[in-house]
């Protein structure tokens, strides 16, 4: 029973088009193109008037959209008084440097591991991330790697910055 095992790159797989695309994808674009730009010569109403039309709408929307929102943003702050924005942003500055200090720690607590915290044993092998690793890295801007050792089967993690 000899099995090849792939690895985990190699279990990805990248989805194929169809055979006659591959095969003609440049010529089927051509003809595409062809007919397009025939239907455009030969019909009669102003595509570029109604290019425009579309593109000046969708400004206006976009434009509208935005001023909605910075008018709704000054009615909510101007609901506060000025001592009470200062607060609020003295507040989120210590929990910036809060949090900054827990990463700054966090990586030099848990950095790189050679051995295994449990037997001792030189012989880690890294393996596949937990969702929770993804999502506590993603939060604190840190690389975190997954390590099980060959000899008791215990796991440990490691971090790092992200540089």
């Amino acid at each position: 029973m000899t099995e090849k095992r792939q690895s985990r790159k190699g279990n990805r797989t990248k989805k194929q088009r169809p055979y006659y695309f591959r095969q003609f994808g440049y010529e089927i674009t051509i003809v595409i193109l062809i007919i397009i730009g025939g239907f455009l010569l030969v019909e009669k109403s102003d595509v570029s008037a109604i290019v425009a039309a579309s593109i000046k709408t969708s400004f206006r929307f976009i434009v509208d959209g935005f001023a909605d929102l910075v008018r709704g943003s000054y009615n909510f702050l101007s609901s506060f008084e000025t001592s009470d924005i200062v607060g609020i942003l003295l507040i989120l500055l210590a929990l910036h440097l809060i949090f900054l200090r827990a990463r700054k720690r966090v990586i030099a607590n848990y950095g790189d591991v050679y051995r295994c915290p449990f037997c001792e044993h030189d012989k880690l092998q890294r393996v596949k991330r937990l969702f929770w690793h993804k999502i506590f890295g993603t939060i604190f801007f840190i690389r975190i790697k997954h390590y099980e050792c060959k000899d008791c089967k215990k796991s440990t993690i490691t971090f790092s910055s992200l540089k």
